[in-house]
Parts: structure tokens; sequence; C-alpha cells
């Protein structure tokens, strides 16, 4: 688990914001430079935004033409600026865009914590909790056997010292575009998986919903702060911008 200063991230006032897959992803990226801005001119607390996408194409800064094999047409791609390489969103993955104000300028810091505290929440959630693990020079999530298998991607932005975009985890679902589509993250020998296909059975992080839920529980049995307030796009939208 990340020490301080990540953990102060959450012993300040934070809201969270819910989307689903309704919202098309231009219009949560939209809403994350928004909030981004008014974080670090001080107008609103750290916000997390939970949901998941519609199916989704995304290139990082890292993206370069050998990285993509054929995406289909009717797929919304967009070019934003994170970290990372080209990565896939569908509605069975678990998105979370951490929007804070950093204490240090330690981007490394926050993207540890971030996987870190997802490992924890699947290894409380699944029946026999074992076989995940962060990489020293590959960022995200992955299994430990019978090989490496990448189950979530991490790409984050820094402007001014606030974070955006985030961290996906795929909870279950097709993940074979990653492979059909893509390079995912520009690595050409991954494999794709997810937290069902890689624990099997029925379990309470069968859902992308059910596994925001279970994050946000875990913060909470860590003594971590929960949301000082929580709401919908729409409920956010209507009172604040």
């Amino acid at each position: 688990m990340a020490t301080t200063p990540f953990l102060l991230l959450t012993k300040y006032p934070w809201w969270c914001i819910y989307f689903s897959e309704e919202a098309n992803y231009k219009s949560i990226y939209t809403l994350q430079l928004v909030i981004q801005k008014k974080v670090q001119a001080g107008l609103l607390p750290n916000i997390i935004l939970l949901g998941n996408h519609p199916p989704t194409v995304t290139l990082g800064k890292k993206t370069n033409i050998h990285h993509i094999k054929e995406i289909p047409s009717d797929i919304p791609t967009f070019e934003i600026e994170r970290g990372g390489s080209v990565t896939y969103h569908y509605p069975q993955q678990a998105v979370v865009y951490p929007i804070f104000k950093l204490p240090t300028p330690n981007v490394h810091g926050i993207a540890r914590w971030l996987e870190t505290s997802w490992i924890e929440a699947i290894s409380q959630a699944v029946p026999q909790p074992q076989g995940l693990q962060t990489l020293a020079c590959k960022a995200g999530l992955w299994t430990t056997h019978p090989e490496p298998q990448k189950l979530g991607a991490l790409g984050l932005a820094v402007k001014q010292w606030v974070t955006y975009h985030g961290i996906a985890i795929n909870i279950a679902g097709d993940v074979s575009p990653f492979q059909h589509w893509m390079h995912p993250c520009g690595l050409e020998e991954t494999t794709i998986t997810s937290v069902q296909a890689y624990y099997g059975g029925q379990h309470p992080f069968q859902t992308a919903s059910l596994a925001l839920v279970g994050w946000l529980a875990y913060l909470e049995n860590q003594q971590y702060t929960v949301p000082e307030r929580t709401f919908t796009v729409a409920e956010f939208n209507r009172n604040f911008l």
C-alpha cells in the first residue's frame, strides 16, 4: 500500500461522480478537463469519476502507428494527453479518474497508489485472492501465472499539479478487441484478460458497477475518508457547471 503523501489525497474533502456507458467518452473527457481547471483554481475539492464507457479506443502520448492493427471505422477513437499508448474501453470495464491536486509532484507515486488500491479491492472480492502484481517496468495490473497477463491499464496526465485520466480494470466481457485491433499499451507480446476470465465463476466483481462499489468500500475499510458528496453526472452538471 502506498503511504504518505498519497494517503493524504483522500484525507481532504473529496467528491465522487458516477457515470455510465450511456455517457459517451467525449462528454466524460470534456468533464474531466472542466473539473481539472476548477480543482486547480480551488473552486472544487478533489474529485473521483467512476464508471464505464461504451466501446471506445483512446490513443495516449506514446502511441505510434505500429501499435495499431485495424480499428473498426464505427468505433470512436480519441487522441488524448494521458501517458501510455493505445487502449480499448468497453462497458464491462471499470474506469477510475482521480482529479486530485497533488501535495508533491510525484506522479509515479499516485500511479502506484491506484494500482495497489485495485489489487487490494480485487483481493477482497474474489474467493481465492492471489496472482495479481504490478511490474516495475510496465504500468497497470498484471496476473502472475501461468505468465503475466494484463488485467488493467493505467495512464495519467498532470497539469498544474492536478491529475486527470486514470486507471481501467477489465472486469468481464469480451477482451478480444485488445488483441485484434491493436498492440495494447504498445506491447506486442501482451495477452489481455479480465477479472472474470482469470478467476472464473461468479463473484462480487462480476460487473463494473459492483467493482466500483468494492473499490470505495476498500477505501472506507482502510480508514480513508469516504466521499463527502456523491453525484451522477447530470446532478453534478446541474448544480456546478
